[in-house]
Protein backbone atom coordinates (compact mmCIF):
# COMPACT_ATOMS: atom_id res chain seq x y z
CA UNK A 1 0.00 0.00 0.00
CA UNK A 2 2.79 2.50 0.91
CA UNK A 3 3.97 1.57 -2.64
CA UNK A 4 0.82 2.99 -4.38
CA UNK A 5 0.52 6.16 -2.44
CA UNK A 6 4.24 6.95 -3.40
CA UNK A 7 3.49 6.31 -6.78
CA UNK A 8 -0.12 8.00 -6.97
CA UNK A 9 1.82 11.32 -5.24
CA UNK A 10 4.83 10.79 -7.81
CA UNK A 11 2.31 10.98 -10.51
CA UNK A 12 0.18 13.84 -9.06
CA UNK A 13 3.35 15.83 -8.75
CA UNK A 14 4.33 15.20 -12.50
CA UNK A 15 0.62 15.89 -13.67
CA UNK A 16 1.03 19.27 -12.02
CA UNK A 17 4.09 20.34 -12.98
CA UNK A 18 3.12 19.97 -16.67
CA UNK A 19 0.05 21.74 -16.18
CA UNK A 20 2.02 24.91 -14.29
CA UNK A 21 4.22 24.85 -17.73
CA UNK A 22 0.87 25.34 -19.87
CA UNK A 23 -0.50 27.83 -17.39
CA UNK A 24 2.62 29.44 -17.91
CA UNK A 25 2.73 29.51 -21.88
CA UNK A 26 -0.81 30.26 -22.71
CA UNK A 27 -0.39 33.01 -19.65
CA UNK A 28 2.63 34.56 -21.67
CA UNK A 29 0.80 34.45 -25.06
CA UNK A 30 -1.94 36.19 -23.76
CA UNK A 31 -0.27 38.76 -21.98
CA UNK A 32 1.58 39.07 -25.32
CA UNK A 33 -1.89 39.17 -27.18
CA UNK A 34 -2.86 42.26 -25.16
CA UNK A 35 0.28 43.93 -25.77
CA UNK A 36 0.37 43.64 -29.17
CA UNK A 37 -3.33 44.87 -29.01
CA UNK A 38 -2.76 48.25 -26.83
CA UNK A 39 0.54 48.67 -29.52
CA UNK A 40 -1.68 48.29 -32.07
CA UNK A 41 -4.14 51.00 -30.92
CA UNK A 42 -1.58 53.75 -30.23
CA UNK A 43 0.72 53.00 -33.52
CA UNK A 44 -1.95 51.83 -35.87
CA UNK A 45 -1.62 47.82 -37.73
CA UNK A 46 1.35 49.00 -39.39
CA UNK A 47 2.78 49.44 -36.32
CA UNK A 48 4.45 53.04 -37.16
CA UNK A 49 5.18 54.65 -34.26
CA UNK A 50 8.44 56.52 -34.80
CA UNK A 51 7.12 57.42 -38.16
CA UNK A 52 6.42 61.78 -38.44
CA UNK A 53 3.70 62.66 -39.92
CA UNK A 54 3.38 66.32 -41.33
CA UNK A 55 0.26 68.57 -40.54
CA UNK A 56 -2.05 68.59 -43.03
CA UNK A 57 -4.91 71.45 -43.56
CA UNK A 58 -8.44 69.93 -44.58
CA UNK A 59 -11.42 71.96 -44.54
CA UNK A 60 -9.65 74.93 -41.87
CA UNK A 61 -8.72 72.17 -39.50
CA UNK A 62 -5.53 71.64 -38.75
CA UNK A 63 -5.06 67.57 -38.97
CA UNK A 64 -2.15 65.89 -37.55
CA UNK A 65 -2.71 63.06 -39.30
CA UNK A 66 -4.71 62.62 -42.70
CA UNK A 67 -8.00 64.12 -42.24
CA UNK A 68 -11.18 62.69 -43.68
CA UNK A 69 -13.60 64.63 -45.65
Amino acid sequence: MASQAIASRRGARTVRRQMWWKILILSVLVALLFLYIVVVQFCGAGLQCGATHSLEHVNGRDCLFTCTT
